[in-house]
């Protein structure tokens, strides 16, 4: 929970909001129920645009009007509906690129590298790149799940998506020590996929057919990814994987 106003601002900017739009936002949560001129005066939003912020807020469900005033909607309900809202999009997106993609006749003139090498930025792109993979491979993955467990909470509505396409047989390796929360280690076991426990989990990577992604913490970009194309090092990768000290991963909160 934000200890002060500016907290509160930059949680609503990172949420998507303008600055206006946090600033008028918080005025209409201290007031209650305003008008425009009250909300700007509130807010400091210039009065000449704050028709328009408090519009904007009303579409996107943080305000609702009521006459010729304005009641904030409670942020968690109001952010919860946003979130879902652009998850549809994002979907109804999805689906146009790969309706392009499908009626794309083209392939480049000579034969393919053997071996490819480059940088995806981003966690969703990571995530979307390993799906990629995944739909295209005829084998199940291999995972190693290391620095991603800190910030599984945040990462999960993308990660889901991933674990959702992931097909039985697939293995999760996580460190030891690692925990699970319960809810998260019984959609795994749901899927048919393994989880099991090893010291020698130490990076956040994927194996499929001959891709391997290996992903690394970004300041910036949340995730840096190193998508590596090699038949001969992604066979060598798994074998070796496979052979890695460990048990099976529990499924219980005491994990």
């Amino acid at each position: 929970m934000p200890t002060s106003l500016e907290e509160l601002e930059d949680l609503l900017r990172r949420a998507g909001l303008t600055r206006y739009e946090a600033r008028a936002y918080i005025a209409l949560l201290q007031l209650g129920k305003g008008r425009p001129l009250e909300v700007s005066r509130a807010s400091g939003v210039p009065r000449q645009r704050i028709y328009d912020v408090l519009a904007s807020l009303a579409g996107k469900g943080l305000a609702a009007r009521e006459g010729q005033a304005y009641v904030p909607v409670h942020p968690r309900e109001a952010l919860e509906a946003l979130a879902s809202i652009r998850l549809a999009e994002a979907k109804l997106e999805a689906e146009r690129l790969r309706k392009i993609a499908s009626s794309i006749d083209w392939e480049p003139p000579g034969p393919r590298p053997e071996s490819t090498t480059r940088v995806v930025q981003g966690v969703a792109a990571s995530i979307a790149e390993a799906v990629r993979v995944i739909v295209e491979c005829d084998e199940p993955p291999v995972f190693v799940a290391y620095k991603v467990l800190d910030r599984l909470d945040e990462f999960w509505p993308v990660i889901e998506v991933l674990v959702k396409t992931l097909p039985g047989g697939s293995t999760v390796y996580v460190p030891s020590d690692a925990t699970i929360p319960e809810e998260k280690a019984r959609l795994l076991e749901e899927r048919g996929i393994t989880l099991r426990r090893t010291p020698c989990a130490y990076l956040d990577a994927m194996i499929a057919c001959d891709t391997i992604i290996i992903g690394v913490p970004s300041t910036r970009h949340g995730a840096e990814t190193l998508v590596i194309q090699n038949p001969i090092l992604a066979r060598a990768i798994r074998e070796r994987l496979t052979r890695l000290p460990g048990s099976p991963g529990r499924t219980s909160r005491e994990v």
